[in-house]
């Protein structure tokens, strides 16, 4: 199990931020190598809410259906991976941040299949890839 913590501070209010994280459409825009990011249960987002996002990792297209297990607005957002080669679950927390909100995630992931022998490099890519993700997603919405 490989265990990760990124943090951005983004120069717009918590509503705005968590409003914009809080809309699957939006994550093509702010995540590398995401090709589609669709919620695939009914009714409004929260606790038991069902997604999948589609994405390019190392050279392989990954589908991973995953759940809302936490859901509490402007403040915080859990989901837990219910399948594909890396499994995983992440917390996201927003905070007041002098005029700004504080964004971190935690995530806890789990490599399997294929990508099990190159464990090290997915985790290194990983840890890159969140960290470009909260690059672009602090310029997309600092540029709103």
């Amino acid at each position: 199990m490989a265990t990760m913590d990124v943090s951005v501070t983004i120069n717009q209010p918590v509503e705005k931020v968590f409003a914009f994280f809080s809309e699957p459409a939006n994550n093509t825009k702010w995540q590398g190598g995401l090709s589609e990011s669709k919620q695939v249960s009914p009714g409004p987002i929260g606790v038991g809410t069902k997604m999948q996002d589609t994405r390019d990792f190392l050279g392989q297209k990954l589908t991973t259906p995953y759940e809302i297990t936490e859901y509490e607005a402007n403040k915080k957002v859990s989901f837990k991976s219910s399948g594909g080669p890396i499994t995983y679950a992440f917390t996201f927390t927003f905070a007041s941040a002098g005029g700004g909100t504080q964004v971190t995630a935690h995530i806890d992931f789990e490599v399997g299949g294929a990508f099990k022998i190159a464990e090290g490099m997915v985790v290194s890519q990983a840890q890159k890839q969140f960290e470009g993700d909260f690059a672009s997603l602090k310029k997309m919405l600092e540029a709103m």
